[in-house]
């Protein structure tokens, strides 16, 4: 339950404390791109899914003012859906290799999170100073 996950790390921090949430961006480029088979849908790893907008509206509700939320620009969520969408539409063992890695995941991803769509969310958010 994020909200009251939340409730409860606003009750023990102190005030002026700091909150760090690194989490999947479900309005994220490669959520768009490979749909069913962006990797971070599945359960039970995530069960809740936010936005940037959402993420900034639950932090206010549950007592904390958002500092900063920036893009993450990794490729592991990438590689993995490559690797979904290969096991699933072409059904092959085949895994996503350097090449692919250097030439189209990295790339693709550092464009896509410095243009705000990046798959992950490091979140920064603070207590209010009482």
């Amino acid at each position: 339950n994020p909200v009251a996950t939340l409730h409860e790390v606003h009750r023990i921090l102190k005030p002026g404390g700091l909150l760090l949430i690194n989490i999947p961006n479900a309005d994220s480029f490669e959520a768009w791109l490979f749909g069913e088979h962006w990797t971070q849908w599945s359960p039970p790893q995530h069960l809740y899914h936010f936005t940037k907008q959402t993420m900034a509206r639950l932090l206010a509700m549950t007592g904390f003012h958002p500092v900063k939320i920036k893009d993450g620009l990794g490729t592991s969520f990438f590689l993995g859906s490559v690797d979904c969408v290969l096991k699933d539409r072409i059904q092959t063992t085949i895994r996503c290799g350097k090449l692919m890695k250097v030439f189209v995941a990295k790339p693709l991803c550092l464009l896509t999170g410095l243009f705000g769509y990046g798959s992950e969310m490091k979140v920064y958010a603070e207590k209010a100073a009482a």
